[in-house]
């Protein structure tokens, strides 16, 4: 099932408020990155976006400047082919666009994700 979700305030709210302050909490083993890139920044930027009213389902993201690691299927793990996405000039305000991201082991798509972040 494929679902069309603007959570950009969502993804606004946890940067600002240092990640998953304002959610429900899921188990710690569920919060786990288990492995991630080289890095080009000195401080990547770190967001986990939670799904569901008692947020089972979790996915990171992570912004390294013109980049954003986004793991697609929840397992983790970062360093997989197709999680890292480019900044897209040519959206306004140069976002980066994630076509899709399966959570809940691929039984939820969601599509149509863009992520705004402007550094301060």
């Amino acid at each position: 099932m494929i679902r069309s979700h603007f959570i950009l305030a969502a993804i606004i709210l946890s940067l600002v408020a240092g990640g998953d302050a304002l959610v429900a909490q899921p188990p710690a083993k569920d919060r786990a990155i288990t492995k991630e890139p080289a890095y080009k920044t000195k401080e990547p930027r770190y967001c986990r976006l939670v799904f569901g009213p008692e947020a089972k389902e979790s996915v990171w993201l992570v912004i390294d400047g013109e980049e954003l690691y986004v793991d697609r299927n929840g397992n983790g793990d970062l360093t997989e082919d197709g999680e890292r996405v480019t900044r897209k000039p040519a959206l306004q305000g140069g976002g980066f666009e994630v076509a899709e991201l399966a959570v809940g082991n691929g039984k939820t798509t969601y599509a149509n994700l863009i992520v705004y972040w402007t550094p301060q």
